[in-house]
């Protein structure tokens, strides 16, 4: 008869054989219209989302800060300053550029636009962390 093959040790999900404790975890972190994703076997998955203007969370948070997200002609989702915040308030002291007024960008976290972050924090360069428990496919 033939011998038999050892079967090869059964691994839970989460669980990678090369990493240290058995658990391998991916860490992602992102701001703005960047995106993750991850390969699992031949399969495509999105671990992150984008930082749209029209997101509930993302359109809380702008219009608590002082911002408004309006729908411009072309059907794009954009945030910009709302006409009484402090940005507005300086304006009419004479402290900014009117012209910072008319800024609209189409996503609501990001690193530039530093006129969109103070005196109101309307866009912000707060990232958002997922934390993804590694498989073998990975």
């Amino acid at each position: 008869p033939k011998p038999k093959e050892p079967e090869p040790p059964e691994q839970q999900p989460g669980t990678v054989s090369r990493a240290q404790g058995g658990v391998a975890k991916l860490f992602v972190a992102w701001c703005g219209d960047c995106r993750a994703v991850l390969l699992r076997g031949r399969v495509a998955l999105r671990v992150s989302e984008d930082h749209r203007p029209n997101r509930n969370d993302e359109k809380n948070r702008i219009q608590r800060a002082g911002g408004m997200v309006v729908k411009d002609a072309r059907g794009i989702w954009r945030v910009g300053p709302r006409a009484d915040n402090k940005l507005a308030k300086e304006l009419h002291k004479g402290k900014k550029d009117p012209d910072k007024m008319r800024i609209f960008v189409s996503t609501s976290r990001g690193f530039g636009d530093a006129e969109l972050k103070a005196p109101d924090p309307i866009l912000t360069a707060t990232p958002e962390v997922r934390v993804i428990d590694l498989v073998p496919d990975d």
